[in-house]
């Protein structure tokens, strides 16, 4: 990851353009990755977003996809069968804006993070998906193979609070995780007050805030995690 935070291990950009021509549709999977045994998944939009089974449903299509690299600018994916009983119900949150992070098994919560501390034998047990919702803001998902996930919801709050330094000192060996920035509001279209953009620039430098059309300011939310990571 690049920054101060966890200075050797890698940050991976989830690009809508390099994956994909199209906005995806319900319960698709526009972005997909894997590194060992941990797998993410970004999505687009689910008809029926309140409903839990179909929050389930997106789940399950995300774990039943492999990612095959074509080349260097594009990724294929194929659907393959599920592993029958292989994955457990999604693990959602109340996300309020926060830098709070719950651990996976703990009392549901308002909380803008979770966390699955894993263990080394993860074949008797099943896959738990760890589950945010995001518009504008930013989805950063934090893994090991073998071992621990994260899952945060990074708004301009959240990232002023500190909520991926709080997801990464969860992790045992912060040098050996990844962090996977999702699709988020662009700088082109973020406008905020001059009062958040320089919270938000103090937690990593003034080159996330941009010049708007008028006289308020954008931010830069993505480049903001990647600085903060």
């Amino acid at each position: 990851m690049g920054g101060g935070t966890t200075p050797n291990g890698q940050v991976v950009y989830a690009s809508m353009e390099a994956h994909s021509t199209r906005a995806p549709t319900s319960s698709e999977v526009a972005i997909f990755d894997a590194r060992g045994e941990v797998r993410v998944a970004f999505l687009g939009r689910i008809d029926g977003l309140s409903s839990e089974a179909s929050t389930a449903d997106a789940a399950r299509r995300a774990f039943a996809i492999r990612c095959e690299p074509t080349n260097e600018s594009s990724r294929e994916f194929q659907r393959e069968s599920p592993r029958q009983g292989a994955t457990a119900p999604p693990v959602v949150n109340r996300q309020m804006h926060s830098a709070r992070i719950v651990e996976v098994g703990e009392a549901p919560a308002e909380a803008d993070g979770l966390f699955d501390p894993g263990g080394e034998d993860t074949s008797e047990r099943p896959e738990r998906p760890l589950t945010i919702f995001t518009a504008d803001c930013v989805p950063v998902l934090l893994g090991r193979p073998r071992g621990s996930v994260a899952a945060l919801h990074a708004g301009w709050r959240g990232l002023a609070k500190g909520i991926l330094a709080a997801g990464v000192a969860r992790f045992r060996d912060p040098a050996l995780t990844t962090a996977w920035i999702g699709p988020a509001i662009g700088a082109c279209c973020y406008e905020v007050d001059h009062a958040v953009a320089l919270e938000v620039a103090r937690t990593c430098d003034a080159s996330v805030i941009r010049p708007g059309r008028g006289d308020r300011p954008h931010l830069d939310l993505a480049r903001t995690a990647h600085l903060q990571l």
